[in-house]
């Protein structure tokens, strides 16, 4: 697309993590793991997904991130351990972890999103990492019916932020699959103004399967409304 970006905003990896990194990736490879390998040099922490902006806009980019960084001390961060989500069986997404005060990142995340959004870029709305969908699920606070289960915990955001789990075995294949999470994508966006300030994950159960669209917005409907009796101050 003419005068277009594909942009996110990343820290950049250290030469000496990149060079552990690609050790690590070449190690996976001698497992025979059918996988697209990322490039060691375009190994990063992504911050924020921005999507597809057009060109001119950098500069005020630019100005936020520059205000942002200042705003923020210096701190440091490890890299450490190996995952895959969703599981071993099968692996979509391999990951590295962080520690050494991982959580000094949220501070500095949220005022990005912030600044971003009076720019007119969306709050980050998706759970993304394995530790954010590990701590949803470690409070079993948990609403299910026939199609679906969805999994809630407060944050500390002022909104609400889905994260998906519709797997082959309740959904179907990759074209049914994807009909249920765009279903599930449309009526949170729905209804993501009226719900607490939550992480959330929606699973899938074997009524997905055979359950047409209308009947999906049923039932999602219906979960919302139970989500926000349990979870409202």
């Amino acid at each position: 697309m003419p005068g277009m970006l594909r942009a996110f905003v990343a820290v950049e990896m250290p030469g000496p993590v990149r060079k552990a990194l690609e050790e690590v990736q070449s190690g996976l490879k001698q497992l025979n793991i059918r996988a697209r390998w990322v490039q060691p040099e375009n190994i990063h922490l992504t911050l924020k997904f921005l999507g597809n902006i057009p060109a001119g806009h950098v500069p005020s980019i630019g100005e936020v991130l520059g205000v942002v960084a200042q705003a923020h001390g210096r701190f440091s961060l490890a890299a450490a351990g190996v995952g895959v989500f969703p599981d071993t069986r099968r692996p979509k997404v391999i990951w590295v972890g962080l520690t050494s005060r991982p959580e000094a990142l949220t501070p500095l995340q949220q005022d990005l999103d912030g600044r971003l959004a009076a720019l007119g870029f969306p709050r980050r709305a998706r759970l993304l990492s394995p530790a954010q969908f590990d701590a949803v699920y470690a409070t079993r606070q948990r609403v299910v019916d026939g199609c679906f289960s969805i999994n809630a915990v407060r944050n500390t955001l002022g909104y609400p932020r889905l994260g998906l789990s519709i797997g082959a075995k309740a959904a179907g294949d990759s074209v049914e699959r994807n009909r249920v999470k765009r279903q599930v994508r449309e009526s949170f966006r729905k209804e993501a103004a009226t719900l607490p300030a939550l992480d959330l994950v929606v699973g899938a159960r074997n009524g997905v399967r055979t359950a047409h669209n209308a009947r999906l917005r049923e039932s999602l409907a219906a979960l919302w409304t139970e989500i926000r009796k349990r979870c409202e101050p």
